[in-house]
């Protein structure tokens, strides 16, 4: 933490894989950043538990800063919440106060049915600036689709939607990839549930 206080024009600070035991605060680093790194643009935070920061997120957030790109990828962001929904609408509300971001990611935090919140990003007179979103692993594709179509971001998005579990049911991952299509510049794979599903038994 020190060198974040003592760095206070730092633009990109990348944390990844520390875990509680080693005594990092996660709340603790948000804290600092929002009050010692305003200059900061490029935020990723990866492989940590923030399911209990919630509130130092959206402090970050709803202060002013300069960030233009941010990344909370695998850090269990809904784990520990009953009203997952309700957390992610708060989110939305805190990075809609950023006009200067980019780029969010926000994959592998299990999102499920809540990554359909994230289409109001784009709702009212004041929508997000976001251009490129990755939100990997989303199950309701098409919900998404149609929340953008009454929401239209006002320019392309670029969308990940890789390791998505629709595979089993091609006809509605077609029809939900034709709808974003006419939206989005998506970034899918050829993930396959199976083999990950056989993988899993395997390693049991």
């Amino acid at each position: 933490m020190c060198v974040l206080l003592r760095s206070p024009r730092l633009t990109s600070l990348h944390v990844s894989g520390i875990n509680s035991s080693t005594g990092f605060s996660p709340s603790h680093l948000l804290n600092t950043v929002a009050e010692s790194n305003r200059h900061l643009k490029d935020l990723t935070l990866e492989d940590i538990n923030l399911s209990d920061c919630h509130g130092a997120i959206f402090q970050l957030l709803d202060n002013y800063c300069m960030l233009e790109a941010l990344s909370l990828k695998d850090c269990r962001l809904l784990e520990k919440c009953s009203d997952k929904e309700d957390v992610v609408r708060q989110l939305v509300n805190s990075l809609k106060k950023v006009p200067s971001l980019q780029s969010l990611n926000l994959a592998q935090n299990r999102l499920a049915k809540t990554v359909t919140v994230l289409g109001e990003l784009f709702k009212g007179p004041s929508p997000s600036t976001v251009k490129e979103l990755d939100i990997r692993q989303p199950p309701e594709l098409l919900e998404l689709g149609k929340l953008l179509e009454t929401h239209r971001p006002p320019q392309r998005l670029l969308l990940t939607l890789k390791s998505n579990p629709l595979d089993r049911n091609m006809e509605l991952r077609d029809t939900a990839l034709g709808t974003l299509s006419h939206l989005c510049d998506l970034i899918t794979d050829h993930w396959n549930s199976r083999d990950t599903m056989a993988d899993h038994i395997s390693i049991m």
